[in-house]
C-alpha cells in the first residue's frame, strides 16, 4: 500500500531517550508528558525528557533504594519521588530554594500508598488502599499541610490529569467507581456508580480490572471507557467498548457503545476526539466517530468503525549517531510491537527502542476511503485541520455531489457485528529490564509507565470488513446533556469553517434535520478538559479475558 492508504501515522519527530536495560529503569508522567530515565536509581542521573522540551532536564539523587514512581509537579517546580508503599519524598526545583530533601508519610494507619497524582504545582492526592489524602505542598517550609482526607477501601485508582479527576475502584468485584474531582484546594466527591459486567459461567469469579478501564475526554465531555468482553456462550460477537458519560453534576450514564467484532490483544488511543482502536493480532487499526449517526435503541447510541481497518504508516527509525555513513538507511520500526505501551490521549512509546511518539490522523486518505460524501463532509466538519481537504474535495466534485439514500432503520435485536475491538492495560514503570527475555516488561508496581504485553493471545484474526452506507441508517442519536441545537445546513457549516468561497449552494444539500442537529449541537464542557489522560492508567495490548481463545 501506498502512504494514500494509511489514515494514522506516527510523529515525525518523536521524542528519544535511553531505553530500559538492566541499569535504566523509565517512567512515564502522563500529566506532564514526560519521561524519566533513572540510572542506578538515581545515582548516575536522571534525564527527563518531553514533547515540548527544547532543553531536557538531568539531575542526580541519592540512591535510597528502588524507585517506585517519580513525577514532577505541575511547572517542574517539586519532584516528587516514591520508594516506599508508606512515605514519598520531595525536592524542591525552585530557583533559590533549599534543596533539602522532605518526607511526608501517609496519614492513616497501617495504610500502603498505591501512587500519588499532582494537582498543580503545590497541591498532591496520596491514593492509599484505604482512601485518598489531599495535601498542599509548602516548599518554603519543607513540608506539607493536609486539606482533606477520605477514607474508603481503594483497590486501584485512575486519574486524568487534565480534568483533575482521580476515579477510584471499590467493594469486592471493583465495579463500584467514586470519582473525586479537584479543583484550587478543594475535594469534591462525585456521585459513584456502577459498571455492569459482562455475564460469566457460575465457576468463575468476574470482577473489574483497572486494566478495562479508562478516563477520555472526547468533544469536551468525561468518558469512562469500559472494554467488556463476553463469554464464549455468549450469542455477541467480539468484544465492545462501553462509554459512560461523567458529567460534572449527576449520575453518570451508559451514553454509546462501540460494537467490536474481534478478540485479542487491543490498544485504544483518542486523537482529534476520535478513538482508535489498535488490534495487535492483524497488526491493524479502526477509528470511531460518537458525533457521527449511529444505531440509538432509545437509551444508547451503537457505533461501527467509520473505516475500514489499516495499519499505521510504516515508520523509519533514523540511524544514531552524529555523522551517520551514507550508506545507512534507516531502520523499519516495528509496529503493533509486544513492547509498545499506549498512552492517552495520543501518545505510543516502546521502551525497549527508546521513543516516544504522538499518533496521528491524516485526513486526505480519507476522502477515498468513505464513498459516502454527506458522512464524508460531517465527518471532516469535526476535524481540526480539515479546511484544506475540505477545500480539495469540495473542487473535486463539481458540484455533483446528491445526499445519498438512507435505507431503513436496522431491526431491534439485530446482530451488530463487521465491527471491532479495544483493550485496556495498565502503567506503572514504563520498562523494567527482564532476565529471561529481551524485551523490558510490565513493573506491577505503583510507578506510572509500562504493562507487559508479551504473553501471545489467539483470537480471530479475519480482516475487518469496510462498513457500507446502509448499515450507517438508522434513528438519528440526541444530544446528551444538552438541548437539540437547531437544524444547520451542510453548505453553511461549511461557510462557518471559512471554505464559502468555493461551494455552489447546492453542492451540499443538508442532512436530516435530527443528524444536523446531533453533529452541530455543541455540549458545553463540564469538565476544564482538553485532553483525555488517566494518570496511573494507560491503555496497551492487552490479552481478553474470556473471549481470547
Amino acid at each position: 500500500m501506498g502512504e494514500e492508504d494509511y489514515y494514522l501515522e506516527l510523529c515525525e519527530r518523536p521524542v528519544h531517550f535511553e531505553k530500559a536495560n538492566p541499569v535504566n529503569c523509565v517512567f512515564f508522567d502522563e500529566a506532564n508528558k514526560q519521561v524519566f530515565a533513572v540510572r542506578s536509581g538515581g545515582a548516575t542521573g536522571v534525564v527527563v525528557k518531553g514533547p515540548d522540551d527544547r532543553n531536557p532536564i538531568s539531575f542526580r539523587m541519592e540512591d535510597k533504594g528502588e524507585v517506585k514512581c517519580i513525577k514532577f509537579s505541575l511547572e517542574n517546580k517539586i519532584l516528587a519521588v516514591q520508594r516506599t508503599s508508606k512515605a514519598v519524598e520531595f525536592s524542591n526545583f525552585i530557583p533559590d530554594s533549599s534543596q533539602l530533601e522532605y518526607t511526608q508519610e501517609c496519614k492513616t494507619k497501617n495504610a500502603n500508598i498505591l501512587g500519588f497524582c499532582w494537582t498543580s504545582s503545590t497541591e498532591i492526592v496520596f491514593i492509599t488502599d484505604q482512601g485518598v489524602e489531599f495535601y498542599q505542598v509548602l516548599p518554603e517550609k519543607r513540608s506539607l499541610k493536609l486539606l482533606k482526607s477520605q477514607s474508603l477501601n481503594v483497590n486501584w485508582y485512575l486519574h486524568c490529569p487534565e480534568s483533575a479527576v482521580i476515579l477510584l475502584s471499590t467493594t469486592v468485584l471493583g465495579s463500584v467507581l467514586q470519582p473525586f474531582h479537584f479543583r484550587a484546594g478543594t475535594m469534591t466527591k462525585l456521585p459513584k456508580f456502577e459498571i455492569e459486567l459482562p455475564a460469566a459461567p457460575k465457576s468463575t469469579k468476574q470482577s473489574l480490572s483497572e486494566r478495562d478501564i479508562a478516563m477520555a475526554t472526547i468533544y469536551g465531555q468525561l468518558y469512562v471507557l469500559f472494554l467488556r468482553h463476553h463469554s464464549r456462550a455468549s450469542s455477541s460477537v467480539g468484544a465492545e467498548v462501553v462509554l459512560y458519560h461523567l458529567p460534572r453534576e449527576g449520575a453518570c450514564k451508559k451514553t454509546h457503545i462501540l460494537k467490536l467484532g474481534r478478540t485479542g490483544k487491543f490498544a485504544l488511543n483518542v486523537v482529534d476526539n476520535l478513538v482508535v482502536v489498535h488490534h495487535q493480532d492483524t497488526e491493524t487499526s479502526v477509528i470511531f466517530d460518537i458525533k457521527l449517526r449511529g444505531e440509538f435503541d432509545g437509551t444508547v447510541t451503537f457505533h461501527h468503525p467509520v473505516l475500514p481497518a489499516r495499519s499505521i504508516q510504516p515508520y523509519q527509525i533514523p540511524v544514531a549517531g552524529p555523522a551517520p555513513v551514507t550508506s545507512q538507511s534507516p531502520v523499519p520500526c516495528k509496529l503493533y510491537s509486544s513492547s509498545w505501551i499506549v498512552f492517552q490521549p495520543d501518545i505510543i512509546i516502546s521502551a525497549s527502542q527508546g521513543y516516544l511518539w504522538n499518533l496521528q490522523v491524516k485526513l486526505q486518505p480519507i476522502v477515498n476511503l468513505l464513498p459516502d460524501k454527506g458522512r464524508l463532509m460531517d465527518f471532516l466538519l469535526q476535524r481540526k485541520e480539515c479546511k484544506r481537504v475540505i477545500l480539495a474535495v469540495c473542487s473535486q466534485s463539481g458540484g455533483s455531489w446528491a445526499e445519498p439514500v438512507q435505507s431503513a432503520p436496522p431491526q431491534a435485536g439485530a446482530d451488530p457485528g463487521r465491527d471491532r475491538p479495544v483493550r485496556h492495560v495498565h502503567p506503572r514503570a514504563v520498562g523494567t529490564y527482564r532476565e529471561e527475555g529481551d524485551a523490558p516488561e510490565v513493573c506491577g508496581r505503583c510507578a506510572d509507565g509500562v504493562h507487559s504485553l508479551s504473553e501471545p493471545v489467539p483470537g480471530s484474526s479475519a480482516a475487518l470488513p469496510a462498513r457500507t452506507r446502509h448499515q450507517d441508517a438508522g434513528p438519528a442519536q440526541p444530544l446528551l446533556h444538552a438541548a437539540p441545537a437547531p437544524a444547520v445546513p451542510r453548505a453553511q457549516r461549511l461557510q462557518a469553517s471559512g471554505v464559502s468561497a468555493v461551494i455552489p449552494g447546492e453542492l451540499l444539500p443538508s442532512c436530516s434535520p435530527a443528524v444536523a442537529g446531533h453533529v452541530e449541537g455543541k455540549v458545553r464542557p463540564r469538565f476544564p478538559c482538553v485532553s483525555v489522560c488517566c494518570a496511573r492508567t494507560h491503555l496497551g495490548f492487552s490479552p481478553a479475558t474470556l473471549d481470547g481463545e
